[in-house]
């Protein structure tokens, strides 16, 4: 029985498959939020409306030119003037659920291979393993970070200072609300988790092969003492 830190292999699976939960309910959860950010729109100097948006639609309604049940998109088609903020948020928005769709696919597949290497699937040792998935958790880490990072640049996310003429012309910043700080959390949580992540899938490898458990070894070389 393989035990790396004191714990048996399958204990530290059942960890990782309670990542995966995290993963994927922390990534689909920021995408499902109702509020991403907002603005403030004057006229005169004088605050008149504030604007709420959600990652692909508006939560304030914009009467003839859209409302919350249509996407940034539509806004954008049916608008005649001073059009370009809606398609920035679109192209934001669309690129961030993009990305964080794959990465939460990824997490559904570290399942099943966590899954399968538990089950001893004698097929593919070199890709269903534990290891493998510790590479797979990058890569949703580094999905993660475009996606944010692409949506904030695209539609010039601020924390403050998100006042501007109603009507206003091309794109300006808008302040973040809750969709935008799980966002970042989660941003946080990936990047940390990876350490972690990453140094016990590598001991696991390390003792599966001083027991020659997995047929097919990966290439791991242990540290020298």
């Amino acid at each position: 029985m393989i035990k790396v830190l004191g714990l048996n292999k399958i204990v530290w699976t059942f960890i990782a498959l309670a990542i995966q939960v995290l993963n994927f309910g922390f990534l689909v959860g920021a995408m499902n939020f109702d509020l991403w950010f907002h603005q403030n729109w004057t006229a005169a100097g004088v605050a008149t409306i504030q604007f709420k948006g959600q990652l692909l639609n508006p939560s304030t309604d914009l009467g003839t030119l859209c409302d919350n049940d249509d996407t940034y998109n539509e806004c954008y088609n049916n608008c005649q003037i001073n059009c370009d903020k809606y398609k920035s948020w679109y192209s934001g928005g669309a690129a961030y659920v993009c990305f964080d769709t794959i990465g939460s696919i990824f997490s559904v597949v570290i399942s099943v291979i966590l899954i399968l290497d538990a089950l001893h699937f004698k097929y593919f040792r070199k890709l269903i393993n534990f290891y493998t998935t510790a590479f797979i958790m990058i890569a949703i880490f580094a999905l993660h970070f475009l996606s944010f990072i692409i949506w904030a640049g695209t539609v010039k996310l601020r924390f403050d200072g998100c006042s501007h003429e109603a009507n206003y012309d091309g794109t300006e910043t808008v302040c973040g609300e809750g969709g935008a700080a799980f966002a970042l959390w989660n941003l946080f949580y990936l990047f940390f988790i990876n350490f972690p992540y990453f140094y016990i899938s590598r001991l696991i490898v390390i003792e599966e092969q001083k027991s020659g458990e997995n047929s097919e070894p990966i290439l791991v070389q242990p540290q020298p003492n």
